[in-house]
């Protein structure tokens, strides 16, 4: 079938003007962008094959120098117009908007200002299994400890009224399962006492060099130093902002980098696959996105024999998965117990009701400290204390950090220094005995500030910092790597591509040879990316694509408070009613979704919303001629409420939208200009500041809390209940 319609972008001294053309194939070209069409295809279709390969000797000959991180260094990727497919308009802000937008700050150590019992202490005894704890004269202590019920992954409600504060009588014993301890010598509601360390276990200990015997029988492999892969995910991490909050973390991997015996690859149009957490790690720990499990067994693994840290083990390693955020669906995607060997969240989630601690994105951005530590510090010392215990054992971490997650911006610095500190203690620990792999990235880029509208935001938000660092002489046992490596650094990659390459890892310490390939997905050690890999072939959606630069369509083609607006063409008029009819959908589609369930004790917990106006349309068209487009959408029933939504529009009914999308919306017609087409909405966000009682009401009801605007009554009702003090300090509604 033809191309339906076209955007053509034509500049003018007095505005930017969108036409909307039918039967047309024109495509738009921004500004250092590169993308074919159909019509000329024949001309522009990258017939490329496979890249040769450089052998390490000659490559570390042809490089003998230096390479410094420089967050500029993508402005080099713009040489390979036209012979590499994807490669970005734009990397996100530039470094002098960045740091006006982000100016520099560091935040003072916790220290400072924690809350101090003086000679207060709590100690945890593995030998004995028991708690000693010490308060000043005259004071009494009390503690909590878990996790409870051998739920490992929960989140900030789950488990709040199951959590048990016993009164301290002297040396106490803990449960077998018990790795963390939050006390308290005062009468305040934040604990100020902490101690979370794993526990040695002696099971996972010998599995896995069980399973490593039998990995070196089955392949003939020869002894060779253990293999430790740890990965490190800041969340809300994007390249660029990596390089402008962490320039101590930065600094560190160049000097590191010049003491060559340490090697470090900075993948640059590293693309994310989801828009969040969920969507874009469960494609490492699994093969695909499920969505967010509601009423099932959370009590389970929900990755199963899936999960990366299953194939892990299987494969001789001890295993340990670690998140410092107490996010509140993620345990629907993990589910309540994954089978890591150590699993470190609860203390986090504890954390919450008892020492005020929070990772909401929504709110201050109040450094996130627990007593005398940051958050992020307790996983990073639970980490380093593993990897100790399981000296002479191959093994897998995954930390999650959370310091970026948050609406400013400016918190994601407080993990700069830790990270430097975290990555120098684990590398002269662990180095010198192990072959040690680090994947340093983000999960997604940033989500804050103007990242719904500003073109150079969203480019941020698609690219998050990926780095991988390892020492030169495990590189030089896997021929090719140097080369290969680089060249992934300057092409399109994404979370299953980490996923298959550390399931390559995994066979690393047995020279296992790699399971067959059954998808586009590549081990960036081994596996040249070709030139012409675009977003579609990595199964990346276009909405959430790096090569598609999105383009602001004029206010007044759409919202009547635009003084241009009553000097529309019929053109313009059209367009802008088309913009109009999807809001309209678009409200409709949230009714169904909050406003229609009752899923709520006192009835009804949403308003009905209804359609108010756009504020802001910017849009792509596709090589396949559909369009994407991105709507700021306000109801009559809120102010401050603004809706974001990504639709297509396509000729076509079946949209084929990836599985496990965060929602499932039908396709609804729309018409435009005599042709009938088909808009499908894709998802839906929040993007002004929501929270408090209403987040809280929703969640309960498990209803989306971005779509729900609370009844009125309902929140007066609840607001007016007297806030009880129960025994342990804490309030209850």
């Amino acid at each position: 079938m033809a191309p339906f319609m076209r955007l053509i972008i034509v500049a003018s001294s007095a505005c930017m003007c969108v036409i909307m053309v039918a039967i047309c194939s024109v495509w738009t070209l921004n500004s250092r962008i590169y993308l074919d069409s159909e019509s000329d295809a024949s001309q522009l279709k990258l017939l490329i094959s496979k890249p040769d390969k450089i052998s390490n000797a000659d490559y570390l000959s042809m490089h003998n120098y230096t390479k410094i991180l420089d967050v500029e260094e993508t402005e080099k990727l713009y040489n390979l117009v036209g012979k590499v497919a994807s490669i970005p308009g734009i990397f996100g802000y530039t470094k002098e908007i960045g740091d006006s937008l982000f100016p520099y700050y560091e935040y003072p150590d916790c220290s400072k200002s924690a809350y101090k019992t003086p000679g207060s202490w709590l100690s945890i005894n593995y030998q004995t299994n028991s708690l000693a704890m010490s308060c000043p004269k005259g004071s009494k202590g009390r503690f909590v400890s878990g996790p409870i019920f051998n739920v490992t992954f929960t989140n900030p409600v789950e488990l709040r009224k199951y959590w048990k504060v016993v009164d301290y009588e002297g040396e106490t014993k803990l449960d077998n399962q018990t790795d963390w301890v939050i006390g308290t010598c005062g009468k305040s509601n934040k604990f100020e006492l902490h101690q979370h360390i794993p526990r040695f276990k002696l099971y996972s200990y010998k599995r896995s060099g069980h399973f490593a015997r039998q990995m070196k029988q089955s392949t003939g492999s020869q002894t060779q130093k253990p293999l430790i892969i740890l990965v490190l995910t800041a969340d809300s991490f994007s390249r660029r902002h990596f390089f402008r909050k962490m320039p101590k973390t930065i600094q560190y991997l160049n000097d590191l980098e010049k003491g060559k015996e340490w090697k470090i690859f900075d993948f640059k149009i590293h693309n994310i696959i989801g828009t969040d957490t969920a969507e874009n790690q469960a494609r490492i720990f699994g093969e695909k996105f499920n969505g967010f499990q509601f009423g099932t067994n959370l009590n389970r693994d929900l990755f199963g024999s899936d999960a990366i840290w299953y194939k892990m083990i299987k494969s001789g390693f001890v295993t340990l998965l670690g998140f410092d955020p107490c996010a509140f669906k993620l345990h629907r995607v993990i589910g309540r117990m994954p089978k890591a060997d150590h699993v470190s969240e609860s203390f986090f989630c504890a954390n919450t009701r008892f020492s005020g601690y929070s990772t909401k994105k929504r709110g201050s951005s109040n450094q996130r400290c627990i007593g005398h530590h940051m958050s992020h510090y307790y996983l990073m010392n639970y980490t380093l204390t593993f990897s100790g215990l399981y000296a002479g054992r191959n093994q897998w971490a995954y930390n999650h950090y959370a310091a970026a997650h948050e609406q400013t911006g400016q918190h994601a610095q407080t993990l700069d220094k830790d990270m430097v500190w975290y990555l120098s203690q684990y590398i002269n620990s662990f180095g010198k005995d192990n072959n040690i792999v680090i994947f340093l990235m983000g999960d997604h880029g940033m989500r804050y500030g103007d990242f719904i509208s500003n073109t150079y935001a969203i480019q941020e938000h698609r690219l998050p910092a990926f780095f991988l660092i390892s020492q030169r002489s495990f590189l030089d046992t896997i021929e090719y790597s140097y080369d290969t490596l680089s060249h992934n650094t300057e092409r399109l990659v994404t979370k299953p591509d980490i996923r298959r390459t550390l399931l390559y890892l995994a066979g690393y310490p047995y020279n296992a040879p790699e399971e067959p390939k059954k998808s586009s997905f590549v081990n960036i050690f081994k596996e040249k990316i070709d030139d012409n890999r675009r977003c579609e072939d990595a199964e990346i959606p276009p909405w959430y694509c790096s090569a598609y630069v999105l383009d602001q369509m004029p206010t007044y083609f759409y919202n009547k408070n635009d003084p241009y607006y009553s000097r529309r063409n019929s053109t313009e008029k059209e367009l802008g009613d088309l913009v109009n009819k999807i809001g309209l959908e678009t409200v409709s589609l949230l009714n169904q979704n909050v406003y229609t369930p009752s899923r709520y004790d006192k009835g009804n917990l949403c308003k009905k919303l209804t359609f108010k106006e756009v504020t802001l349309t910017i849009y792509n068209v596709m090589k396949n001629s559909n369009i994407i487009m991105k709507l700021i959408v306000k109801v009559n029933e809120s102010e401050k409420a603004l809706f974001d939504s990504w639709i297509i529009i396509s000729e076509q009914y079946d949209l084929n939208t990836p599985e496990g999308e965060t929602e499932n919306y039908t396709p609804f017609p729309i018409v435009f200009n005599g042709r009938r087409l088909f808009a499908k909405l894709i998802n839906v966000f929040r993007a002004d500041k929501y929270g408090g009682t209403c987040e809280e009401l929703a969640r309960e009801a498990e209803l989306n809390p971005e779509h729900c605007l609370c009844k009125d009554e309902i929140i007066a009702e609840i607001e007016q209940l007297e806030e009880i003090e129960d025994h342990d300090g804490n309030t209850q509604r």
